[in-house]
């Protein structure tokens, strides 16, 4: 698998690399559904373990996982303006989007 498939299964529309993380956590927060989308799993738990290497793994899935990372973003000033895809080292440019996301 080369890297850029690998992130490329992390993503689903409209989520790009291109987003900061305090753009994907201000998209998760905007409609409470997204909160539980098991979809986010992926990339939540690449940029938790990114932002925070050394950290114990997250219990609650996808909820556990946004509040982590904005904890994480709270403690961390400025680490909220970083790209996602910087973050979960993937080349700009690998992922395209995905397409439209399925109604939740």
């Amino acid at each position: 698998m080369t890297h850029s498939t690998a992130a490329e299964s992390l993503f689903f529309g409209p989520l790009t690399l291109d987003w900061t993380i305090a753009e994907m956590l201000a998209w998760i927060g905007a409609e409470d559904a997204r909160c539980h989308d098991e979809r986010l799993a992926g990339i939540l738990d690449a940029v938790r373990r990114a932002l925070d290497p050394g950290a114990a793994p997250v219990t609650g899935r996808v909820v556990g996982l946004v509040r982590t990372v904005a904890m994480r973003v709270s403690a961390q000033p400025g680490s909220g303006e970083r790209r996602v895809g910087e973050v979960v080292g993937a080349p700009a440019g690998s992922v395209r989007d995905a397409g439209a996301l399925v109604a939740v």
